[in-house]
């Protein structure tokens, strides 16, 4: 089985996606990001993330890719 890596963020951010996560004015979409982010920097899996939230794991990859590209 593959190892999670965790998603290193600072905590100023890591408390901003978690205030997203409970907005319930802004798109799903931009939820769902928050909390791919959130759920790596806890060192979940690719694949349970994507399980989690019920997207494609291509989605989970996208999004943390477009994360570190900043």
């Amino acid at each position: 089985m593959a190892h999670a890596n965790i998603l290193d963020i600072e905590q100023e951010d890591y408390e901003y996606l978690q205030s997203l996560c409970r907005c319930r004015t802004i798109q799903a979409q931009i939820v769902d990001r928050a909390k791919i982010l959130i759920y790596k920097a806890q060192g979940e899996s690719n694949a349970a993330i994507a399980q989690r939230i019920d997207v494609n794991v291509n989605t989970v990859k996208l999004c943390l890719k477009k994360f570190k590209e900043g």
